[in-house]
């Protein structure tokens, strides 16, 4: 079942040939530009620490990817939410004989699957060809932990199709909101920077604050700082409850008024 999801997904981001190699190629630009700005804009009036002493190109490159699984669970599980509604089998999954829950996983196990090789294709090419600062052991870890931000962003996937349905129409708000959570996460600067200490603490507790530095640390030191996976799957409880409480509403009131094409 998992296998079709990927098969399906991959038939339609890379349509043809060409349009896999647009993929990789846009993936290299964007190093590219990553790399010269990493050289232009060097951080030496930032903090020191927090990891900037790996480089200042490992340190963004790190952010994006620690970054990469959470935008499944919004952008691309969005669009497929209402890609697969406008076909009408998101109907088909609340009376298929796996369910609906079954169905959205494997959704979003493909998502994963195809932004999986965004990943490894940007970390060979990080280190190939703008030599990165990255050991054998710090890639292990680095991609490991996109299957452990797969668990801790599930929830959040399920909250934003819940609410898209909910709406009957894509979460512009909420996608917006994300946005700026996610440029402030740590992921381009340190967020010690920021003049104002409640800000820096309220961002901080942000899930995606909360994977890129704890994906840091992990990679970097092979430490596992507890308070933040703790934050983590806090972050993973509140999405999942009230992801459920939407759908079982949804489901009381009649599915088909809010996801029939």
């Amino acid at each position: 079942m998992i296998y079709n999801y990927i098969k399906n997904e991959f038939k339609f981001h890379f349509q043809s040939r060409i349009i896999l190699l647009g993929y990789i190629i846009g993936i290299l630009i964007n190093l590219i530009v990553y790399y010269f700005s990493s050289k232009v804009f060097v951080p030496n009036t930032l903090v020191t620490g927090e990891f900037l002493e790996y480089g200042y190109f490992e340190y963004i490159i790190l952010g994006e990817i620690c970054l990469i699984i959470s935008q499944v669970s919004l952008n691309e599980g969005q669009d497929a939410f209402f890609r697969y509604k406008e076909s009408g089998v998101i109907e088909q999954f609340y009376f298929s004989k796996d369910g609906l829950l079954s169905n959205l996983t494997n959704l979003y196990i493909s998502l994963i699957a195809i932004n999986f090789l965004h990943v490894m294709i940007s970390v060979f090419f990080s280190k190939v060809f703008f030599s990165a600062s990255f050991n054998h052991f710090q890639i292990i870890r680095m991609l490991f932990l996109q299957f452990f931000s797969g668990f801790a962003f599930i929830g959040l996937f399920y909250l934003n199709l819940s609410l898209s349905a909910l709406m009957g129409r894509r979460n512009g708000s909420l996608q917006h909101l994300v946005n700026v959570l996610t440029f402030f996460s740590g992921a381009y600067f340190p967020l010690s920077i920021l003049p104002v200490p409640f800000l820096r603490d309220i961002l901080s507790a942000s899930p995606f604050s909360l994977i890129v530095n704890f994906s840091r640390t992990f990679i970097y030191q092979g430490v596992v700082k507890w308070s933040m996976f703790l934050g983590l799957v806090g972050w993973l409880f509140i999405t999942l409850l009230f992801s459920s409480l939407i759908f079982l509403y949804l489901k009381k009131k009649g599915i088909g008024r809010y996801v029939s094409p």
